[in-house]
């Protein structure tokens, strides 16, 4: 995905930050230049007005719980790939309590 934004220069490398636990995979993105000064998830969402979910399905949930306070749901466009996690249980995971909350972009691709 984010091979695809770079070739067609949706984006700069300066504009994407990537979270991941695996060292090996970090090392990847930053041979793409693409800035990952992230120590955590919540970096990633304050930084980033797209955040896009790509993690297995059974930790989708924990990674929503970590962020969830950093979510500005005026400014954030939240997207999910997670397979098997439909639109209702993204927003779920997304707003908590707030669940109520009308204003929130939330889709899945």
């Amino acid at each position: 995905i984010i091979e695809g934004i770079l070739k067609s220069n949706l984006c700069q490398p300066s504009q994407i930050y990537v979270s991941h636990p695996s060292a090996s995979r970090q090392k990847k993105f930053s041979n793409l230049n693409i800035t990952n000064e992230c120590e955590n998830n919540n970096f990633v969402v304050e930084n980033s007005d797209v955040v896009l979910f790509c993690v297995k399905p059974q930790i989708l949930e924990k990674v929503c719980d970590q962020v969830r306070t950093s979510f500005d749901f005026d400014r954030h466009f939240i997207i999910s790939i997670c397979a098997g996690i439909n639109l209702e249980k993204l927003r779920n995971f997304i707003l908590g309590s707030n669940n109520s909350l009308k204003s929130a972009r939330i889709a899945r691709c």
